[in-house]
């Protein structure tokens, strides 16, 4: 998982989150020093289905990994 510095690094791109085994896509928009995140444009990611979510918050203790999306 990603440090709270190199968050920075990741505002205004695509990142897929991984929240206790649900997959969430989104466009980061911002985070806090407990490392909540706020997406926008925001999918959740299922086997066979997206539901959209929109703008969305995280709370920063659920999330297990952050990447960023090509």
């Amino acid at each position: 998982m990603v440090s709270a510095p190199e968050l920075k690094n990741y505002v205004g791109q695509k990142i897929r989150i991984d929240v206790q085994g649900r997959i969430v896509e989104g466009t980061l928009v911002g985070y806090d020093m407990f490392l909540n995140l706020n997406l926008q444009s925001a999918v959740e990611r299922d086997h066979k289905e997206i539901v959209a979510l929109g703008q969305c918050v995280i709370r920063g203790s659920s999330v297990v990994s952050i990447e960023m999306v090509q």
